[in-house]
């Protein structure tokens, strides 16, 4: 009995969280919205941010998801040409 109130409460406060966060923090990305928890997704993640912050200094926010962007569609080239 006490795993059900464990878990009940423990659903309690991650909505209670998620109420927060919508509230607090503008650019959250909802969790439907988040990428798959995946080991391949990891190792793009990571070869992206290798890729962005390699001899650049990151002016803003804005700055950063330019890169992203621009860095990305670069990798996506280089898969598609290895493949």
């Amino acid at each position: 009995m006490t795993d059900v109130i464990a878990e009940v409460l423990d659903v309690n406060m991650k909505m209670r969280l998620l109420i927060f966060v919508r509230l607090h923090v503008p650019e959250f990305v909802e969790p439907e919205n988040w990428l798959p928890n995946n080991p391949v997704d990891y190792s793009i993640w990571g070869a992206l941010q290798q890729l962005v912050y390699r001899r650049r200094r990151i002016r803003d926010v804005e700055h950063l998801k330019e890169l992203c962007k621009l860095t990305g569609s670069r990798l996506v080239q280089m898969l598609s040409i290895a493949l």
